[in-house]
């Protein structure tokens, strides 16, 4: 199955831009479009993109693991630097042929001249001097929670509009390329992971460790290397988007934590495109993970020359228990890149965390915080936070929850099942009404339901429950 999408339409993609300077001229079929602030002339540009998210393999926002847009340079950046530009979130619907400054279709205009959209930017980019005011650089903003929003029609699909953060400030201008530009691998993509396995972790924030130089970028270390596992090959791996290492050190990572619930995880990997600078000489170093705080090294070390070349290292359990992986260790480990000796300077265009799983049928999440044991089979959330024992055999979904201390035990032929007592007494109850039925019981022992239909269930006490539902 697919772990990732990238949209990248040609020409019939749909972007644009809105230059106030000429409001009733379209710039639909452009093959750039830009970001402009110009106040000598009073002149501001709006790009527009908007994106079809019918390609992607998923329907649901709740798959989203990650998603990020990624737009190329069109040109060198020119006038005052070091300012954001934002994606905002358009809010009326527009047509690419059509858009102008004072209208967003024709005969239609904008509530507000240049395009309606959210004051907040969904993310912002950095426009400084140096690398990212080269023709040959990518501008990438996340999206996760809008495409999550789109997905779920939480929010209407618009599209988002670009624009600088402060339009007062001194005369500024960075371009984009578009759909239309001519070099396809340089034009826009949608990047989207989503939950199925394998899963593609990528960095989100500085780890741990964040030793090794930055390049004259100008990026943040986790986002010079979270690139697209599946660009191989594309120019974007010549681009100035690698660490250099400036000698050995040690660079980590964070990911999303955001691996999806009712897992069986069979292999963590690291994985990153690596080579040395001058390509004369090798470069050797180590992939690792840092988990619960220690840092766990792959037996097998990486040694690379010139060429960029791509290595992954697998831990099939956890080093740090030698046990099978869980979903929170997963989510909380750190992928660790070493130089250890040869030339030195390193560089890396991409890492990430590859994990493969299964998903357990029915979906299952077990949480225990007592000094029970807990035992689920189907659909089933159980959380324990006292000193007895938990035993559920669910046939269908079943949740809960108990902060006793007694001695509980749950089966379940059908319906839903929960249960509340507060007691520490000896409680009787038996029920049979053809509906549905919530009982919520403060008693002071045992609590004894059976049950014709759903029931919600929450225990507290001391007692010993026994809840049995038959259909």
């Amino acid at each position: 199955m697919a772990t990732e999408t990238l949209i990248r339409p040609a020409a019939a993609g749909i972007d644009a831009w809105l230059d106030q300077a000429n409001p009733a001229v379209n710039h639909g079929s452009d093959d750039f479009m830009g970001c402009w602030r110009d106040l000598q002339d009073v002149e501001i540009r709006h790009a527009l993109i908007e994106w079809d998210l019918s390609g992607l393999s998923i329907s649901e926002g709740s798959k989203v693991l990650f998603a990020k847009m990624m737009l190329h340079a069109n040109g060198a950046a020119t006038g005052t630097l070091n300012e954001v530009i934002g994606a905002h979130r358009i809010t009326a619907d527009w047509i690419e042929a059509e858009a102008t400054w004072n209208n967003r279709k024709t005969g239609t205009p904008w509530g507000t001249a240049g395009g309606d959209c959210d004051v907040g930017a969904q993310d912002t980019q950095l426009i400084n001097t140096g690398q990212r005011d080269t023709a040959d650089y990518w501008f990438s903003y996340v999206l996760l929670q809008q495409v999550k929003d789109w997905l779920d029609a939480v929010d209407p699909n618009y599209g988002l509009l670009l624009k600088w953060a402060n339009e007062t400030a001194a005369d500024s201008f960075r371009g984009f390329r578009t759909s239309d530009d001519a070099t396809a691998s340089q034009r826009p993509f949608l990047w989207v992971e989503n939950d199925e396995s394998p899963v593609n972790l990528v960095p989100t924030a500085a780890g741990v460790y964040n030793e090794w130089a930055l390049g004259t970028e100008g990026l943040p270390r986790f986002e010079t290397v979270c690139l697209p596992p599946n660009l191989t090959g594309e120019p974007l791996d010549t681009f100035a988007r690698s660490l250099n290492s400036g000698g050995a050190g040690r660079q980590s990572f964070q990911t999303p934590g955001n691996l999806p619930a009712g897992v069986v995880i069979s292999s963590v990997k690291v994985c990153a495109r690596v080579r040395n600078f001058t390509g004369l000489n090798s470069s050797v170093g180590d992939f690792g993970v840092r988990v619960n705080g220690t840092d766990y090294y792959h037996a097998t070390p990486y040694t690379v020359y010139g060429a960029w070349t791509d290595f992954e290292r697998e831990w099939t359990t956890n080093p740090d228990t030698g046990q099978p992986w869980t979903r929170t260790e997963v989510n909380a480990l750190e992928p660790i890149i070493k130089r250890t000796a040869g030339v030195v300077t390193t560089r890396m265009c991409r890492c990430y965390v590859r994990v493969t799983f299964t998903v357990v049928a029915g979906e299952k999440e077990g949480s225990d915080s007592g000094t029970g044991s807990d035992t689920a089979s189907v659909d089933r959330q159980a959380t324990d936070a006292g000193a007895g024992v938990d035993a559920s055999a669910l046939a269908a979904s079943d949740t809960v929850t108990d902060s006793g201390t007694a001695v509980e035990a749950s089966g379940v032929v059908h319906n839903i099942l929960a249960g509340s007592d507060a007691g520490a007494a000896v409680d009787a109850k038996v029920e049979y009404p053809p509906v549905e039925h919530l009982r919520l019981e403060s008693g002071a022992g045992v609590d004894l339901a059976d049950l014709w239909q759903a029931i919600l269930r929450t225990d507290s006490g001391s007692g010993v429950d026994t809840a049995a539902v038959l259909i």
